[in-house]
């Protein structure tokens, strides 16, 4: 019997021999001999020269020009004739001697595959830079999630199989995606992955290590793909990363490839991220002295960081990642919308309109918290979702890290950890026990967990026992003004000139100072206040963002409204109609259609809330989406006539789950009106 040993060679002339001589002194199990297939891949640095003193004893094939290791495997598999195929890395970063223990196993356990890992053991914990380790963990997770396996090392050189079962898999892999695409291969035939330690020898890339940042999103794309390719959310997902890439690169080329322009964001993450980057801590400050930060919340500063960090600096690897999850948006809402509703089309509808909602893809590149924090927060809700149908611990203890996390990235949901033992407590009312008891006070417990190290940073720093001085600045800076322009018939603008604290020192007072200054003067004027809220309520639902996306693209208004639209509508509708039909002649007429798209969409969640409670459909899980609808509403009160679009974002999959709702009991009734009485949905 027969071991095939395939080496693909690029540029290793330091090692190359020193591997082949290794390989051939292997000893393997009684009865197997060796055929080692050497595959030159291109090599340019006289490598090639080298091999050519094996061509009699080592079957030696060559590539003209380098076209990958996962080519040069393909190139190789059709001139094998042993019983078992192994590949061999030219690098001798593992050791051939464990070959021999590999084989043994898989003839002692007559297996398919077998995988060397460099991570089993405790001795085994060397790796070439942390960032190299980290993505393989990442990889090794996720494809132990994806496909069900427990892998501890899925980018290892040494996946030993038996020969049949290798070649008859349908290979498609040109570069590093050999590893994961033959993981993924074999993971859909049903056939677990077992293990055995092997020996590590790294090097770092000044060595000629040739793996790079852009191989692991190669690998996590390869892993994605073939999991997914038959299924619709794999599509929508397509859809949205396809969409938002399209958005990304226009950017990019209207401002002349300029990408810290395109993705820089006017929130500050950029500069904190970037400050922490280069060691000068929590600060927005552009140069010395860097004072610690008060305004901002950890999570995506600290986000941006490690991606910065793991990639060695690289924006371009950063912003992928972001549009990676931006992507992920729509299939998480398809998710969520398959908990909502009983409509079989539902979920597709809803990851489609948030496939191609411009904020949502606008977000998905700019360095905002959105993005992240609508991913935080929608596993959060898929996992609260569960916990209504399935109290677990398990999920208790993941929801409450879930919404934990969202915390951190966005401060909007930190009262929310009174809503959810509420809500829990409400749910089981009628079989509350000390289990359910135990469960609300672990969620309530881990989620202040989570918060305690940034609480303690901000009270040992600023002396505030709070996650940031966010809310104090907005009372200030934002709902005052706004209240003020409405009791005094004045501009947002000309209210916010006239404070005593002006936006270039707002950050250095006392937030206490600024909270107590702010509520005197909100109370003063309770109609203005009742007036703005109801105008933020029906902003909050309606505003489009159509605008900020258009201007992305370097399109702007030949003349702003002099009011907000909701008030000119009110007050001075027939010049609002002039406007509005001036503007519809020009590159705005998206403005108008997006918020007439997003008036209808608001119509059709109150009808469809209407419809669900109609219908006896109005479930645990429908409640708890209402609720959190209104809460994000109410939060966002604190932004006066700022709020626009952006404050919705990461409740649009529960606004559009149930304005379908709406719509179908719409369709019903105007079907039913002309006879037709038994509606497929």
């Amino acid at each position: 019997m027969k071991l095939s040993i395939i080496i693909p060679v690029y540029n290793e002339k330091n090692t190359i021999l020193d591997c082949i001589e290794r390989v051939r002194s292997v000893a393997l199990p009684l009865g197997f001999e060796k055929e080692i297939i050497i595959v030159d891949d291109g090599s340019t640095d006289g490598t090639g020269e080298l091999l050519k003193s094996f061509d009699n004893t080592c079957n030696v094939l060559r590539h003209e020009k380098n076209r990958g290791k996962g080519m040069a495997i393909r190139t190789a598999l059709p001139h094998v004739t042993g019983e078992y195929i192994v590949t061999q890395d030219a690098d001798l970063e593992v050791d051939p001697n464990d070959l021999a223990r590999m084989l043994s196993k898989m003839l002692d356990e007559n297996l398919t595959v077998l995988y060397g890992s460099r991570w089993l053991g405790k001795e085994r914990k060397s790796y070439s830079s942390f960032s190299f380790y980290a993505g393989n963990i990442l990889l090794s997770r996720l494809t132990n999630l994806l496909y069900g396996q427990k892998i501890t090392d899925e980018p290892t050189c040494y996946k030993m199989f038996r020969a049949d079962f290798l070649k008859s898999l349908p290979l498609k892999c040109k570069r590093f995606e050999y590893c994961p695409e033959v993981t993924a291969l074999t993971s859909l035939r049903g056939i677990k992955i077992p293990e055995i330690p092997i020996s590590y020898k790294p090097r770092n890339i000044a060595e000629g290590k040739k793996i790079r940042w852009h191989d692991g999103l190669g690998a996590l794309k390869t892993l994605i793909v073939y999991r997914f390719k038959k299924n619709i959310f794999f599509y929508v997902f397509l859809l949205a990363l396809a969409v938002r890439l399209a958005v990304f690169f226009i950017n990019l080329h209207i401002v002349g490839g300029d990408l810290i322009t395109v993705i820089h964001g006017q929130d500050g993450y950029f500069d904190v991220s970037r400050n922490l980057f280069l060691g000068n801590g929590f600060s927005i400050n552009p140069t010395p002295p860097f004072f610690e930060y008060s305004y901002g919340v950890p999570g995506y500063p600290y986000f941006l960081y490690f991606l910065l960090w793991l990639s060695g600096g690289s924006y371009a690897f950063t912003v992928a990642i972001q549009i990676f999850l931006g992507a992920l948006i729509p299939v998480i809402g398809m998710h969520i919308a398959r908990y909502l509703l009983p409509f079989r089309r539902a979920s597709l509808i809803v990851g489609i309109l948030l496939a191609l909602a411009p904020y949502q893809i606008l977000f998905s590149f700019i360095f905002y918290t959105e993005a992240l924090f609508t991913v935080l927060f929608g596993i959060f809700l898929i996992l609260f979702f569960k916990f209504i149908k399935n109290p677990s611990l398990r999920l208790t203890v993941w929801s409450a890290m879930f919404l934990g996390l969202a915390t951190l990235t966005k401060p909007t949901v930190q009262y929310y950890v009174i809503i959810v033992p509420i809500f829990i407590l409400w749910h089981f009312r009628k079989e509350i026990t000390k289990n359910i008891l135990k469960k609300v006070a672990c969620f309530v417990f881990l989620f202040f967990l989570v918060l305690s190290p940034w609480l303690y940073r901000n009270y040992k720093t600023f002396d505030m026992i709070n996650l940031s001085a966010q809310m104090p600045f907005n009372l200030y800076g934002v709902l005052m003004p706004s209240v003020l322009s409405i009791a005094n018939h004045t501009s947002f603008v000309k209210e916010q000139e006239s404070l005593k604290y002006k936006a270039a020192d707002i950050f250095f007072t006392n937030p206490k100072t600024l909270s107590h200054e702010a509520v005197t003067q909100i109370l003063r004027h309770p109609i203005a206040l009742v007036e703005l809220s109801i105008l933020n309520g029906f902003t909050f639902f309606t505003h489009d963002g159509m605008l900020t996306f258009l201007q992305a693209f370097r399109i702007n208004p030949v003349s702003y409204l002099p009011k907000p639209a909701t008030i000119m509508f009110l007050t001075e509708p027939l010049e609002l109609a002039k406007i509005v039909w001036f503007q519809l002649s020009t590159a705005m007429a998206p403005v108008f259609f997006a918020r007439l798209f997003w008036i209808t969409v608001t119509f059709l969640f109150f009808l469809g809330i209407y419809h669900l409670w109609r219908s006896k459909l109005f479930s645990p899980q429908v409640s708890f989406a209402v609720i959190t609808v209104i809460y994000f509403m109410l939060t966002t009160m604190i932004n006066g006539l700022t709020v626009n679009a952006r404050f919705r974002m990461p409740i649009e999959p529960l606004i559009f789950a149930v304005a379908y709702a709406g719509f179908i009991f719409l369709y019903q009734n105007i079907k039913r009106k002309y006879g037709i009485d038994n509606i497929r949905n």
